[in-house]
């Protein structure tokens, strides 16, 4: 059990108490080992669709030609 306090903890010891099962991980939402309040880091969209990728031109390569 994570982030709690003192009326969570008070809470998870009432169901144990009474033959129950509390959710384990964290007591306030979060996801894993997510900042609380939620992600802060890398959340601009844009980092990942290729917007800001430049287009390379790889040696040696030449458009295909097709056979006839």
């Amino acid at each position: 059990y994570e982030d709690l306090t003192a009326e969570t903890m008070g809470r998870i010891i009432d169901d144990l108490a009474a033959g129950k099962t509390p959710n384990p991980g964290s007591q306030i939402g979060r996801s894993c080992s997510e900042a609380e309040g939620g992600s802060s880091a890398l959340t601009d969209g844009s980092l990942y669709d290729g917007s800001l990728a430049k287009k390379v031109n790889l040696p040696n390569t030449s458009p295909r030609k097709e056979k006839a």
